[in-house]
């Protein structure tokens, strides 16, 4: 494990001697970024445990100021029932109340459902599944002449996600589809189909109150990025972000975490960039 920090000195109670030198170091800085390269085994999840633990028991950081965040909701509940154990042999069961670890959509969702109509949506907006993805799209096709069987409506979701996730829009966009070829037909066909899709798939889902999974991220970016005051109120109520396996994070989740540390730069990511399992959602280790 590599931490890369300068190191800060401060008396603590909660027990640390399980913890190796660089752990410790980890654990102890609390304040300004914190970028800590861990491969498998090697104790990144007791060090954020104990960093959490640490803010909350320690340093009296309220729980609700510190944020986890994860990309599997087994991972999110594992980490947070390890810090609430943990805090609560120190500080009791209550001390724990309020935080939040959760996945980046899950938090997007919270995020949305608070201050939706801020980006014209209103606070019951649904979220589609696959299957109503691929049937609005279906229709779409039908819409503008264009075979369905042709151009499988799954693949051209998978492309308008990974343009979503790149935060690409217009003609950035329509570059993007320029580069993709489809499984049956030449460049310049799917990328004609892609962008005649994207455009109107994008104004069915918003007449529908409606968002896709894609969407969750791209929304909240463009609501905390559109709109100061709900980015200062929500950097203010995560004081300290930590995020696990941040080598997988994708150009939508980084500015996401840009604009939550907009008032603070109290941030400890993760990763081991040796590996990244989420490439095929547009993350660059």
């Amino acid at each position: 494990m590599d931490v890369h920090t300068k190191p800060q000195h401060t008396p603590s109670r909660l027990d640390l001697s399980r913890l190796n030198a660089e752990q410790r170091t980890a654990v102890l800085h609390t304040e300004g970024p914190l970028l800590i390269l861990a491969g498998a085994g090697s104790g990144k999840t007791n060090t954020m445990t104990h960093r959490i633990a640490y803010l909350i028991a320690e340093k009296k950081v309220p729980a609700s100021r510190v944020l986890g965040l994860s990309f599997t909701n087994k991972a999110s509940t594992e980490l947070k029932e390890r810090v609430r154990k943990l805090i609560s042999k120190v500080a009791g069961d209550k001390a724990a109340k309020g935080l939040v670890v959760s996945t980046f959509h899950s938090l997007c969702v919270r995020m949305l459902r608070e201050f939706a109509p801020r980006i014209g949506y209103t606070p019951q907006f649904s979220i589609l599944d696959p299957s109503d993805q691929e049937g609005i799209v279906r229709e779409i096709l039908k819409l503008i002449n264009i075979d369905s069987k042709k151009f499988d409506p799954s693949w051209i979701l998978f492309q308008i996600g990974q343009a979503k996730n790149k935060f690409l829009t217009g003609e950035a966009a329509a570059d993007f589809f320029n580069t993709v070829k489809g499984p049956k037909v030449a460049y310049d066909e799917y990328s004609i189909a892609l962008q005649s899709v994207f455009p109107r798939y994008q104004e069915r889902l918003r007449l529908l109150n409606a968002m896709d999974f894609d969407d969750l991220l791209y929304n909240a970016v463009t609501l905390l990025e559109s709109h100061a005051d709900v980015r200062d109120t929500l950097s203010t109520r995560f004081r300290y972000i930590m995020v696990d396996e941040y080598q997988d994070t994708n150009p939508a989740q980084f500015r996401l975490l840009e604009a939550l540390t907009s008032t603070h730069k109290n941030i400890c990511v993760v990763g081991d960039d040796d590996q990244s399992i989420y490439a095929w959602r547009g993350a660059d280790p």
